[in-house]
């Protein structure tokens, strides 16, 4: 299943917008595809399961309850199909992945265009959607 939203504002580009609220994103994002191989690597052992790709919101704590929102919708989807989670986040988000039931695998400080940035692997056991 794909998730895909839409930005229905007044026609705007809803990636340029979130790329304009936070200059360092793209630093970012380069860093996340550079560190892909390694990603996809690190989730092998897992078995069968549900890849959350990637979840940007503005900073802040206002962005928290959405991003918990979505984890669990996410959450009840998988367990439909008795699927553990699997996602990879920043540092500063994994607070919100783990009231939501993820546990962290694995932690890696990596360079981002000058900075050292945080990544985690974090995993949802499979539930049973009953």
């Amino acid at each position: 299943r794909w998730f895909h939203g839409v930005h229905a504002n007044g026609g705007r580009d809803p990636f340029a917008e979130v790329l304009r609220a936070d200059p360092g994103l793209s630093a970012r994002l380069v860093t996340y595809g550079a560190l892909q191989g390694e990603l996809t690597r690190r989730q092998r052992h897992l078995g069968p399961h549900w890849y959350v790709e990637l979840l940007a919101a503005p900073g802040g704590d206002d962005s928290a309850p959405h991003l918990e929102l979505l984890l669990r919708h996410l959450a009840r989807l998988a367990s439909l199909d008795r699927a553990p989670c699997y996602a990879v986040c920043g540092k500063d988000d994994a607070h919100v992945y783990k009231r939501c039931g993820y546990r962290v695998l694995w932690s890696d400080c990596v360079d981002c265009d000058g900075s050292e940035l945080i990544v985690q692997g974090m995993f949802l056991p499979a539930k049973s959607s009953s």
